[in-house]
């Protein structure tokens, strides 16, 4: 389903005025352009009541992901507590906007970044940058990244640098005993 300019300008609209809406879910639904992704994001980086955000399955690609973060950033009085944007195609480009966004945005505490097709050799980047939003946002506490690729060590890297972190899941099985060894005991309840 293609979700159209001009409907994306009423979400958007209502967004900026709902002072109601907690949950929105506009999974597999594809916004047309760039022109539509910024009109909902108009209303995203005004909205203080959303708290879940699920845009999974979209496969809006990097310039809107980039366009939506961005609006989470303007976002100051944010209460989202959890975003879904996997299987969105993003790439390192994208995802490095999720990382930009996660630096300020305070207010969420669970992102889903599983299955976007990021390549082997963008990973250590990707960790790298995520780390250091780890640094300076101690809010989140569940993360599942994009794994399509195997780097434990740059795993057990970013979970030690970031104590408040309390559930990764990378969808690769294998890799879990290394998750267990890198987090704090009083965290590895969490880890599935």
């Amino acid at each position: 389903n293609n979700l159209g300019r001009k409907a994306c300008k009423q979400i958007g609209k209502y967004l900026a005025v709902c002072k109601d809406l907690s949950h929105l879910r506009l999974d597999t639904i594809t916004m047309m352009d760039l022109k539509a992704a910024s009109a909902f994001s108009d209303g995203l980086a005004t909205n203080t009541t959303l708290e879940q955000l699920d845009l999974q399955f979209s496969y809006f690609g990097n310039q809107i992901c980039n366009i939506i973060c961005d609006a989470l950033k303007r976002n100051k009085g944010a209460s989202m507590k959890l975003l879904k944007i996997g299987e969105n195609d993003l790439s390192l480009p994208g995802l490095k906007s999720v990382v930009s966004m996660l630096r300020t945005n305070k207010s969420l505490e669970r992102v889903d970044l599983s299955d976007n097709p990021l390549q082997a050799a963008d990973w250590n980047v990707f960790i790298r940058d995520l780390s250091f939003a780890f640094e300076t946002n101690c809010s989140i506490v569940e993360i599942q990244l994009p794994c399509k690729v195997r780097a434990p060590d740059s795993i057990k890297y970013s979970m030690r640098r970031n104590w408040c972190l309390a559930d990764i899941d990378c969808q690769v099985p294998q890799l879990l005993p290394h998750f267990l060894a890198s987090i704090p005991q009083h965290h590895q309840h969490s880890v599935d």
